[in-house]
């Protein structure tokens, strides 16, 4: 996996996440088990101990209808819902 994070020099900035194929399945097995209830959240993180500054984790969770999303997820021209 690799992940960059762009500044755009604005105050907002993109982060792009690359996978391997062998990690799709593993990706799409985390995810089944968060939606099911299994944890409450997973995480993604840096594995460099060269790199000098960067994104050193994420975490992936699950919120509620209470609470207030602020990222949607496009796909080329088609948009989730």
């Amino acid at each position: 996996m690799k992940v960059n994070m762009n500044d755009f020099g604005t105050g907002w900035f993109g982060v792009e996440v690359g996978v391997k194929k062998e990690e799709i399945d593993q990706l799409i097995k985390l995810l089944s088990e968060l939606k099911e209830g299994h944890f409450d959240h997973f995480t993604i993180a840096n594995k460099s101990e060269t790199q000098p500054s960067g994104i050193e984790n994420f975490e992936i969770f699950l919120i509620d209808k209470r609470n207030e999303d602020n990222m949607q997820i496009l796909s080329g021209n088609i948009q989730a819902k």
